[in-house]
């Protein structure tokens, strides 16, 4: 009766901030790293070609999927967040199926307290490409369920075989769906795969595990058959394999965190939440470790080891990890709700670890009640005034309009892309990130500048917009060129027709942020229409 009790108020709980996430998100704008994709997939629309025309260093399943959604979901603001809502619900359902064995509420409580850190994260989090890397792993794991392979009481032999091997494909296919996104990802699929054929016994399981694998290798040759296939539509296969070693290896490299930074941010948002359920897990008297705890468990390895592999210490690239530790996490501490329908003998000291472990985990949930909250409230103060409508009026009002190729972004982290997706501007080049121009020592650069010099020749822009972002976290500055003669030569044959420097803060996440500041400069001599 207690264990109902609690299991009926954590899934009201659950329920409220699923619903207060949603509610507090609902009209942010559409800013960061999605709306930089929604103009490389706009791009694609209108005659330019990935790799080929634009340099990028995301992977084609990045785009199938941004293009998916924008076509689904609408290509605006509004339909960013309805995105972003269906991956959430996507994640908070797969939770729930895969712990509804240990409890009806397990899943849904650990579902949203994923989903309420991803809501505070920041504005710029919505749909991003680990959210949707996590949705598939987790799809995936669902699918390792529904075919019994996680199921200890059912021999593999029983198992109807041609169900098995489908159910397999779809694990592969899901799961190699993620890695054509971020590549690390492959980690999950190949750790699972190998837990399965060790797990076999001898004989009949043990020929029928490596069908097993057979099959999810088939399964996972479908993501990769389309990522060809999109990339031959656009003609831009070569392109793709010569960045693969060029400007995408270059962006991996670009300023890696340290090993410290990464483990103080990787559990940074639920800590006190994890230390309290480790203590419940390690004091408890009966320890029952379920199939399904290895899946958590290996899908979570593989997440940590995901985001040290990635470097950056992004907020979202530590997604899968928390996802699949909140699941690891819900199943023990429902284990552990188990003892409140115990009803052992007073005083007797065999009852002190069971106390203790029961008092450990109440804390533990009352805890993530607490950090839910917390989360709620400080996501509710973010900012939704539209970044880039400010750039955006400037450069309507001088002229610019859609498909001209007038206006050329220098920039990186600022406004300009944002502004001219809202616009619907085209840009006189591919060149979108002038991060991958600065260091000139390097041979990726040197490329780089080369075909940009090559473009901006045959057809010089009309517009620059100028921007003080220095790459991703260098210094704020428009004198960023000081390495890069040509560049400095070539900015000197325009005048300064605007500068704008943003006054009001944005709070896009926890802490305020200034905007960047940027310069409008027109070429010397040309007339732009009004």
């Amino acid at each position: 009766m207690r264990r109902r009790l609690i299991e009926t108020g954590l899934a009201a709980v659950s329920l409220v901030s699923l619903l207060a996430t949603f509610a507090i998100g609902s009209h942010w704008p559409l800013v960061g790293d999605s709306v930089l994709m929604h103009y490389v997939v706009w791009l694609t629309g209108h005659g330019f070609a990935p790799y080929r025309d634009v340099a990028e260093m995301n992977l084609p399943l990045t785009y199938i999927s941004e293009q998916a959604a924008m076509t689904v979901f609408g290509a605006g603001a509004a339909g960013w967040r309805l995105y972003d809502g269906f991956l959430v619900l996507a994640a908070v359902a797969c939770s729930w199926h895969m712990l509804r064995s240990r409890g009806s509420a397990a899943g849904l409580f650990a579902g949203a307290l994923f989903a309420t850190v991803h809501l505070q994260d920041g504005i710029h989090m919505a749909g991003q490409r680990d959210l949707l890397v996590t949705v598939l792993q987790v799809a995936a794991g669902c699918a390792l369920l529904g075919g019994g392979f996680c199921d200890a009481s059912t021999s593999p032999e029983t198992r109807p075989q041609l169900r098995q091997f489908g159910i397999a494909g779809l694990f592969g296919a899901l799961s190699t769906a993620a890695a054509c996104i971020k590549p690390p990802a492959i980690l999950f699929p190949i750790a699972v795969l190998v837990w399965l054929c060790v797990s076999g016994r001898k004989g009949v399981a043990a020929r029928r595990s490596v069908a097993v694998v057979a099959a999810a290798i088939l399964g996972g040759c479908v993501p990769v058959l389309l990522c060809a296939a999109y990339l031959h539509h656009f003609g831009a296969t070569g392109a793709f394999l010569h960045d693969l070693s060029g400007l995408i290896a270059y962006h991996a490299s670009l300023e890696r965190r340290s090993i410290g930074f990464l483990l103080g941010h990787m559990w940074s948002p639920v800590l006190p939440f994890l230390l309290l359920a480790a203590l419940a897990a390690c004091t408890r008297a009966r320890i029952w470790w379920m199939p399904t705890d290895t899946l958590f468990a290996l899908g979570a390895a593989a997440g940590l080891v995901s985001y040290a592999i990635q470097g950056k210490g992004f907020p979202y690239q530590r997604y899968p990890f928390l996802l699949w530790v909140s699941l690891l996490c819900g199943s023990r501490l429902w284990a552990v709700l188990q003892d409140l329908d115990i009803a052992p003998n007073q005083g007797s000291q065999s009852t002190v670890r069971p106390r203790l472990s029961v008092t450990a985990t109440l804390a533990a949930l009352g805890c993530a009640i607490v950090l839910m909250a917390v989360f709620l409230m400080r996501s509710s103060h973010f900012s939704h005034a539209d970044p880039y409508a400010d750039l955006r009026h400037d450069l309507v009002a001088r002229g610019a309009t859609p498909f001209d190729r007038r206006v050329q972004c220098l920039d990186t982290a600022g406004p300009c892309i944002g502004a001219m997706y809202e616009a619907r501007l085209t840009q006189t080049t591919g060149f979108l990130y002038d991060c991958y121009l600065l260091d000139g020592s390097k041979p990726v650069v040197q490329q780089q500048r080369a075909l940009l010099q090559q473009e901006w020749t045959e057809r010089p822009p009309q517009i620059v917009v100028l921007t003080d972002s220095n790459c991703f976290t260098g210094a704020r500055t428009f004198d960023k060129y000081t390495g890069w003669p040509w560049m400095q030569n070539t900015l000197a044959e325009y005048d300064v027709l605007l500068e704008r420097h943003p006054v009001q803060p944005l709070r896009l996440w926890s802490r305020p942020e200034q905007p960047y500041a940027y310069r409008i400069l027109q070429r010397r001599g040309a007339r732009m229409p009004q």
